[in-house]
């Protein structure tokens, strides 16, 4: 980091602390927290982390910045922790160009789940956590079911990019936190790639959209097209995943498949039940856990575009309804397929051919 960007950091975060310190009363409304997570990734050639109850973390946390704020955005504190990577797991190459730090800086770091106790300590009573993007939550629970802690629930949690880009863009296209922020004309003097930074320009931009508005309408369920689906959003996910960058289809569909599914309250790898409901690009199995029973599991792969596929991954809570549901299914596709098989097989052309021949040929004498 240059003198000049250290000096300019240094400020920025004065500026804040001296905006809050002239509050005259303390505040008594509701808190937002606004979180950013920087993590390392292990490419193919390095050992990607698994747990003793087989819980694969491709992305391992390495820092946790947030920022507590109103409703109407004015910063009231700040949190930012770093966290080590344990045994001889090292930073990648990549990562570190990235947001600029060596293997000394992350081995200065605590473990993640003392890291993780602090931030939720800190957090106290926080009703809503806002992100920009939605892989800091997916990240974040993915390190969860690994170390078995408790998941976080994600009807608490708000993607700031997806308000950004519905209330300033009108769609749905991701936008870069710096270009966002250069839209906005927030003037931020900050490094990037650093987890409180990156927070902190977040807040900035926040505080120029109407997130009131846009946390409401991210809350409300959709309108499902068919009866089925109006019960899934009926229920309560209590964990999701998802992965792209697949060539094809089959790929995607074998790598979602592979992957272990971890029951959300105790990180334990569940054992999928043989009885599978599916439809096209659309599945469905129970996932047991010896301890919180059975979990409906949701797959889907999609065509995301240029030549791209991705896999996402829904686990449920625990409903009697959503296993019945389940169990019903199975059983009709199961009597389906039995109804088929006493069908017998259309002939080949050659044997209709044949028969048509002899048939005429009959007809003639």
């Amino acid at each position: 980091m240059s003198l000049k960007a250290f000096f300019t950091q240094c400020f920025s975060r004065l500026r804040a602390m001296f905006a809050g310190a002239r509050k005259q009363a303390p505040y008594e409304g509701p808190e937002y927290v606004v979180v950013d997570l920087e993590w390392n990734q292990y490419p193919r050639w390095m050992r990607t982390p698994v747990s003793a109850s087989g819980v694969v973390m491709p992305h391992e946390i390495i820092q946790i910045g947030a920022v507590k704020v109103t409703q109407d955005f004015r910063v009231l504190d700040t949190f930012s922790v770093g966290v080590r990577l344990p045994g001889r797991r090292k930073l990648s190459k990549h990562v570190a160009r990235v947001i600029q730090k060596t293997q000394a800086d992350i081995d200065r770091g605590l473990d993640f789940p003392v890291a993780y106790q602090m931030f939720t300590d800190w957090c106290g009573g926080a009703e809503r956590f806002i992100t920009w993007g939605g892989d800091d939550l997916r990240v974040l629970q993915r390190n969860l079911a690994f170390y078995r802690l408790p998941a976080q629930n994600p009807a608490q949690w708000f993607d700031a990019q997806l308000i950004y880009a519905r209330q300033i863009l009108g769609s749905r296209i991701q936008t870069a936190l710096a270009k966002a922020a250069e839209t906005l004309g927030v003037e931020d003097g900050l490094t990037h790639h650093d987890a409180l930074n990156d927070a902190y320009i977040t807040v900035g931009v926040c505080a120029k959209l109407d997130m009131q508005s846009g946390m409401e309408k991210l809350a409300e369920p959709p309108k499902p097209k068919r009866t089925e689906n109006r019960l899934f959003l009926q229920k309560k996910f209590i964990s999701a995943g998802s992965e792209g960058g697949f060539e094809t289809r089959a790929l995607a569909r074998q790598h979602c498949t592979a992957a272990p599914v971890c029951c959300p309250e105790c990180g334990m790898v569940m054992k999928l039940e043989p009885k599978r409901v599916s439809s096209g690009d659309k599945w469905m199995r129970m996932g047991v856990c010896r301890v919180h029973g059975r979990h409906l599991v949701r797959y889907r792969v999609r065509h995301k575009g240029d030549n791209q596929f991705a896999w996402t991954r829904t686990v449920y809570a625990p409903d009697e309804e959503l296993s019945k549901y389940f169990d019903d299914k199975a059983a009709d596709s199961k009597t389906r397929r039995r109804g088929g098989r006493g069908r017998g097989k259309k002939p080949a052309s050659g044997q209709q051919n044949a028969a048509t021949a002899r048939r005429q040929a009959a007809g003639e004498a």
